[in-house]
């Protein structure tokens, strides 16, 4: 027999889940934690309030060389060196307790935006020159990485050699939605003439970093002269390409068959679709969510249409 409700069980099972209560409570039975900002433009004060008694405090930060920390005990003030700019942990570790010691971590973002770590994606091209810009920060694509990291504004600017270029912003596939920053914009550009590029800087409130280290170079390669649709981008269950009724040769007539390849980042052939009437479907639903690179081969070209596509899930 059952002595327990249902509800009673879905209790015990949330108690003794891997991420649970019970979890939580034996790694820090005291429910302590970091007060302090999360955000170091020079000096703050960081503390820990209602220390058990008997207990001491040491503290640490990683990386070590960007803060230093003065003061012990309970409460220490933390300050930024120069020329340093980056996400630390600020750790303390509380001894003195009969359950044994209990480490406790804070992020704090220190001092500007970390330029060293911005990242640009750059969506497929179509046939009227427009390029669609995303801003992240990290090794993974995120949309929303840099307001998360609590950026407030992101300038954009692009270098044009020749021609004439209008600046969208909060358009295209780069766009955090849950966000008023600009992190996505559209460029539509008069010609894909002469080296185009692409860059950015963002602002905290500690004030705006540097450019990102390297210009992104606009990809042209994508307006093909065929015209083909290719949609959505980013990708997430299923990437489809049409052929562009808009363009001047019709790619259903002249350019009917072809094989889609869509490569990942290492150069290895993630999908393969062969097309015998100009339209394609990619199931992307099992790929991992990173930048890849699509080509269109026709018959006796070896290669044609080409331009990145962004798969998220």
């Amino acid at each position: 027999m059952n002595i327990f409700t249902q509800d009673q069980r879905d209790r015990v099972r949330a108690l003794f889940a891997p991420n649970g209560v019970r979890r939580s409570f034996i790694e820090n039975p005291y429910g302590l934690s970091i007060v302090g900002p999360s955000m170091l433009c020079i000096s703050e004060n960081y503390s820990i309030s209602s220390l058990p008694t008997g207990a001491t405090v040491s503290w640490s930060a990683s990386p070590s060389v960007a803060v230093s920390i003065s003061g012990s005990g309970s409460s220490v003030t933390v300050s930024r060196v120069a020329p340093y700019n980056m996400a630390v942990t600020l750790k303390m570790v509380i001894s003195g307790l009969s359950c044994g010691d209990i480490d406790i971590e804070k992020e704090i973002q220190v001092g500007v935006p970390d330029h060293t770590q911005f990242q640009i994606f750059q969506s497929i091209c179509n046939a009227s020159y427009s390029v669609g810009f995303g801003a992240y920060i990290g090794s993974t694509i995120d949309k929303c990485s840099l307001p998360e990291s609590g950026v407030l504004e992101i300038e954009w600017q692009v270098i044009n050699s020749t021609g004439s270029h209008t600046i969208v912003n909060n358009v295209g596939p780069g766009v955090c939605v849950s966000s008023t920053v600009t992190t996505g914009i559209l460029v539509n550009f008069s010609n894909n003439i002469g080296p185009k590029f692409v860059r950015f800087r963002a602002r905290n409130s500690c004030g705006w970093s540097d450019w990102i280290l390297q210009p992104v170079p606009v990809d042209f390669s994508g307006c093909n002269p065929w015209g083909y649709v290719i949609f959505p981008n980013p990708a997430g269950e299923r990437l489809h390409i049409e052929p562009d009724e808009r363009s001047g040769m019709n790619p259903t007539r002249e350019k009917k068959e072809y094989r889609a390849i869509l490569y990942d980042l290492n150069g290895k052939v993630a999908i393969s679709v062969r097309s015998q009437d100009g339209n394609a479907s990619l199931d992307t639903s099992q790929l991992p969510s990173s930048i890849y690179y699509l080509y269109i081969h026709t018959d006796g070209e070896k290669e044609g249409v080409k331009g990145q596509i962004l798969i998220t899930h």
